[in-house]
């Protein structure tokens, strides 16, 4: 009776999921090569594996501690986007430079709809992934371009997954102490049936299946003594650079990370880990089919030397 009228009274949030997800995120650059696909190289899948981090470390004259950039990075890419989409044109001034924040007064607020301006915004929990796609460095300045995914609405769909787990655990916990039987006063209906709507309109697989990750690029540069400044900015929804099992690749990935309660460098890094073994044993098999077709060879040769040739 319970299920048929959870069926029967779908939560508003799913309309309000249905319309989020029909929502495309809008593609923007203010650097023409940023519009290329984004894909992780196999130098950062090698740095994974040996260093668990993303990057080889870059020479220590550099002044350039990749945790805390990735830490600060993730802050300019939440202040930034929610300025662009509050149209806060004296608080991109801080925080962008003058070439930068001209690109974008013509490639976003005044090329876009200010409805699409408003769906720009990235929270820094989303992003679930990054890495630095170039570093430069001349006399006086360092430059990093670096490469962020994000899955909108991840931190929150996290949150409802993690919520529902504790609670079934918490009706386990209460049942065990009475032989495995829950009674009426240990659960509270109106709080489950909350639970249970929320996690059916955001749980990890909904979002998993039906969210689209964004790929923000962004370019700081910085002379020594200074501080870190953006002058580039490009976010695209990957469905624009994306073929779609690649799409789904990464996605699963987040989906193995939040379910296992993993952190998502390590499933990754597994994930890549596995990918290697498996190409070495198929490399194996292969060398092995060679040197067995080898063997057969030389012996069938032999054997034709000999006068031995078979009658088959």
């Amino acid at each position: 009776m319970l299920c048929r009228s959870w069926a029967k009274s779908l939560p508003t949030c799913s309309v309000n999921n249905f319309r989020f997800f029909q929502s495309k995120c809008p593609s923007f650059s203010t650097d023409e090569k940023a519009k290329q696909y984004k894909m992780f190289p196999y130098s950062g899948a090698v740095s994974l594996i040996l260093n668990e981090s993303p990057n080889f470390p870059p020479p220590k004259d550099w002044n350039l501690e990749l945790k805390s950039f990735f830490s600060g990075s993730k802050r300019a890419i939440e202040s930034i986007s929610r300025h662009i989409s509050k149209r806060d044109f004296s608080s991109l001034n801080s925080l962008v430079s003058s070439d930068c924040l001209n690109k974008l007064r013509i490639r976003v607020f005044e090329d876009l709809d200010p409805g699409e301006i408003k769906r720009i915004h990235i929270n820094s929990a989303d992003i679930f992934f990054q890495y630095i796609e170039s570093m430069n460095r001349d006399q006086d300045s360092t430059r990093v371009q670096l490469v962020a995914f994000s899955l909108p609405r991840l931190a929150e769909s996290k949150a409802i997954s993690y919520k529902m787990k504790r609670y079934q655990e918490n009706l386990y916990s209460k049942a065990s102490r009475t032989d495995g039987v829950l009674r009426r006063e240990d659960m509270n209906a109106a709080e489950f049936r909350k639970v249970k709507e929320e996690f059916d309109a955001l749980n990890i697989d909904v979002l998993a299946r039906d969210g689209s990750i964004v790929v923000s690029s962004l370019t700081f540069e910085k002379q020594d003594g200074g501080d870190w400044t953006v002058t580039d900015v490009a976010i695209t929804d990957s469905r624009d650079i994306w073929s779609f099992p690649r799409r789904m690749i990464w996605k699963g990935r987040v989906h193995i990370s939040v379910n296992f309660k993993m952190d998502f460098y390590t499933v990754l890094r597994w994930d890549y880990v596995i990918d290697v073994i498996a190409l070495i044993f198929l490399i194996y098999l292969q060398m092995l089919a060679f040197y067995l077709g080898y063997k057969v060879e030389k012996e069938a040769a032999r054997r034709r030397a000999l006068g031995l040739e078979s009658r088959w």
